[in-house]
């Protein structure tokens, strides 16, 4: 016995929200990486508070893994939030 149970539209509705809210803080979440990763080092080497030079070559490239990391971890949070929008329903 195969039966479709056919969801409300106040129960399609909260579903649709909750996947809604979801998606919303994961994106916040990837925009935040963005943001500490890897527009915060940028800003601290055009305005001269990170000072690129010879001298710090070992912690130029401790930033740049950082970043490269920060990069990951904010485009993994964009694809999950993506992915719970393809479960809204109609």
């Amino acid at each position: 016995m195969s039966e479709e149970t056919s969801k409300s539209p106040k129960d399609l509705l909260i579903h649709n929200e909750s996947l809604k809210l979801r998606a919303t803080s994961y994106n916040i979440g990837a925009v935040s990486c963005f943001t500490v990763g890897i527009l915060t080092p940028l800003a601290g080497m055009f305005t001269g508070l990170i000072p690129l030079d010879d001298s710090h070559l070992f912690r130029d490239i401790i930033v740049l893994l950082q970043m490269i990391f920060y990069a990951m971890a904010a485009s993994r949070l964009r694809s999950i939030a993506t992915q719970f929008l393809e479960g809204l329903e109609a």
